[in-house]
């Protein structure tokens, strides 16, 4: 068997040398079949076999969308990661206009949580040949070039701790925990053949622009948590323990955020509070309890949360709290909810429920990685069959030619990668764009690390 699937055959055993047998392929859901191999051939799913002797057959079975998340992937690599060490590198840009030659990152850090989960789960996969054996086929050492590229990622986050406060204050000292959200430099361009111009929060004449917020703090978290969930213990590149880095910085973040009541400063040149999101206490409960979960409870801050925080949060489970009438609210609540276990074990519930308006699919994926032997849910069977049949839609229909606004054929928005994450903007964004976005291609991160996410977890979640 390759891939996942059944084979049922029939008559069942016993059988006797000259028997004629009939073998039905079955794929897993979110699979295909592909082919018989070995004693049988073909490509329909049921074939007849006649028995000669000791007898052996292979069953392929291919999920939907590996070509397509390898073009995707590519495109990523090619036209908005410079992978590497230095300003700039290993931070990926969120669009680029080829009619005005500009590249940009904005909000930096929100898109470098999502590369950090597409890594993390793209290496997961790779490690693991014998579910998925040809992922990465074709592919010069991709375990290796994926944990590699992964640290470079970390380090990049590191980078952007180290430098922020220098960034203000020439000379001033790092506070660990705060940090900027790009270091993309005036010529970063130079790297992207065909761009002429670098846009950037760092280089914003507005200096506030390229601070942490809390939007920026969440998504780190997403991807970080899904680092220390799926890379095995122990993994060590150029030095570097994945595993060991992300809870660091998860660790440091996190208690940056805490540090003065749950108001996110800017130390330098003295403290005070960031200009966008400074005040986590709202989320308080939920970063306390992604904390928990990534220092496996070694670094607990609920003492710090202040009660009546705690009651506003636990009424996040209502999918019509008005709060989530500002999609930026739903996607912070949907990631510290999944990584923190805020409801216990209704929490995939709820974020099936609080997710499905604005299609966020990806967050109850993730939760299923973050937490292994999940139960499914026979009392929401309807909406998880709808979020089913939405991600497998985006797979198998997402454009070879990645995520742009407008497509070639600007109906083709209808398959909903029209805006720079669909996890971030909603379904407004996703489906009908923006004239803001008008000409612009972006980096695709969400498509990555849907199609992953949904792989690893589709047999337990769907």
């Amino acid at each position: 068997m390759i891939g996942r699937g059944i084979v049922e055959v029939n008559p069942p055993l016993p059988w006797e040398v000259g028997d004629e047998v009939t073998l039905t392929a079955t794929p897993a859901a979110t699979w295909e079949f592909e082919a018989w191999g070995g004693a049988a051939e073909g490509t329909e799913a049921q074939v007849v076999l006649a028995l000669d002797g000791v007898t052996s057959v292979t069953a392929s079975f291919l999920r939907p969308g590996t070509a397509t998340y390898w073009a995707w992937r590519d495109r990523l690599l090619e036209e908005f990661v410079s992978v590497g060490g230095g300003p700039g590198q290993s931070v990926p840009a969120e669009w680029f206009m080829e009619s005005s030659g500009i590249i940009a990152w904005a909000d930096g850090t929100m898109h470098h949580g999502f590369y950090l989960g597409v890594l993390a789960t793209e290496c997961a996969m790779l490690a693991d040949p014998e579910t998925w054996p040809r992922f990465g086929e074709g592919r010069d050492d991709p375990l290796g070039a994926c944990q590699s590229e992964l640290r470079d990622a970390l380090a990049a986050l590191q980078r952007l701790d180290g430098v922020a406060e220098e960034s203000f204050v020439p000379g001033f000292p790092d506070q660990p925990g705060f940090f900027i959200r790009d270091d993309a430099p005036a010529d970063m361009h130079l790297q992207f053949p065909g761009m002429t111009v670098s846009a950037s929060d760092f280089l914003s004449l507005n200096l506030t622009d390229k601070e942490m917020s809390q939007d920026q703090v969440v998504h780190l978290l997403q991807g970080l948590s899904l680092v220390k969930a799926l890379v095995e213990p122990g993994t060590v590149v150029d030095g570097m323990d994945l595993v060991e880095f992300a809870v660091e910085r998860v660790t440091e973040i996190v208690q940056w955020v805490e540090d003065d009541s749950w108001i996110i400063r800017n130390p330098a040149p003295t403290p005070h509070a960031v200009a966008r999101g400074s005040d986590a206490n709202g989320f308080s409960p939920g970063f306390s309890q992604a904390l928990m979960y990534v220092t496996d409870g070694a670094v607990d801050l609920s003492p710090t949360v202040n009660p009546l925080w705690g009651a506003a949060y636990d009424t996040l489970s209502n999918p019509a709290n008005p709060v989530y009438v500002n999609v930026d609210n739903l996607h912070m609540a949907s990631v510290l909810i999944s990584v923190g276990r805020s409801f216990g074990d209704d929490t995939l519930a709820v974020l099936v429920d609080i997710g499905a308006s604005e299609e966020f699919v990806l967050f109850p994926l993730e939760h299923v990685l973050l937490y292994d032997g999940l139960e499914p849910l026979p009392d929401q069977e309807a909406q998880v069959e709808a979020l089913t049949a939405i991600v497998n839609g985006w797979i198998a229909t997402a454009p070879m030619t990645g995520a742009r606004y407008p497509l070639a054929d600007p109906a083709e928005c209808a398959l909903g990668w029209c805006a720079s994450n669909k996890f971030i903007r909603g379904v407004d964004g996703a489906y009908g764009g923006s004239g803001d976005n008008a000409g612009r291609d972006f980096n695709g991160l969400d498509f990555l690390l849907v199609h992953n996410a949904s792989a690893l977890a589709g047999p337990d979640f769907f």
